[in-house]
């Protein structure tokens, strides 16, 4: 009999749980954390180091990384050998496997986010999130999610993530998944992290960045395949 998996979620840049409101009813077991909060100056390796070192892993854990959730992952699993060789799988969802999709406009809104009051961040975060990835055909109740998230998430912490991902310099990711099985679910339309061709195992045909939200079915089914290839199983 295959044993259980336990799934981790982990959020994108200035999101929290609340992008997992679908996965959260359909696996309410599963563990839905926040990002942690950097120390001062904390370089990204450190980091994510000192996440995965936060916890015990083991065969059962499955982590499912959305966007900068994913990248993180990543950089745990690089970084450390225990988080590597002790998971069972990482589960990439609208993320990426190499700092290749770090894109140049991605690079100057970082730059220019610098020089920008708190207070007009703020207000240019929640003009975003009304309209943000136009290629996901969001309800109100998700509209509302992403905004209330806008409005809440420490300004600190979104410029300290956002200039860790300018600084990622992982160029590939083919050592690291040798001791750790990766996959990779992405949106054919995703304008927020480009697909890169070849890099995903699925592609999700006219789907935009927040599949979670859009394409819940379809992601869970995926996911379960994921836990399935890795001798694992779902309730």
């Amino acid at each position: 009999m295959a044993t259980a998996a336990k799934l981790h979620f982990l959020p994108g840049l200035g999101a929290d749980a609340r992008l997992f409101i679908e996965q959260r009813k359909a696996w309410p077991d599963a563990d839905f954390p926040s990002i942690p909060v950097p120390h001062e100056d904390e370089a990204f390796s450190d980091f994510a180091f000192r996440w995965a070192d936060a916890h015990s892993w083991s065969k059962e854990d499955v982590v499912v990384g959305f966007a900068f959730g994913g990248v993180m992952a990543l950089e745990a699993a690089r970084c450390h050998e225990g988080f590597r060789r002790s998971v069972g799988a990482l589960v990439l969802v609208s993320s990426c496997r190499t700092s290749a999709a770090v894109t140049g406009g991605f690079r100057k809104q970082v730059a220019l986010s610098k020089m920008i009051p708190g207070m007009m961040m703020r207000r240019l975060l929640l003009c975003f999130a009304e309209r943000f990835s136009p290629e996901d055909a969001l309800s109100d109740e998700q509209r509302e999610l992403l905004k209330d998230m806008a409005a809440e998430l420490d300004l600190d912490h979104l410029r300290w993530a956002s200039n860790a991902c300018c600084e990622w310099k992982l160029t590939s990711s083919s050592e690291l998944e040798k001791e750790l099985p990766v996959f990779q679910i992405h949106g054919e339309n995703d304008s927020v992290i480009p697909l890169i061709e070849g890099d995903p195992d699925f592609v999700l045909p006219s789907a935009g960045h927040l599949l979670q939200y859009t394409h819940a079915g379809e992601l869970q089914a995926y996911i379960r395949r994921c836990v399935a290839q890795v001798g694992l199983t779902l309730d």
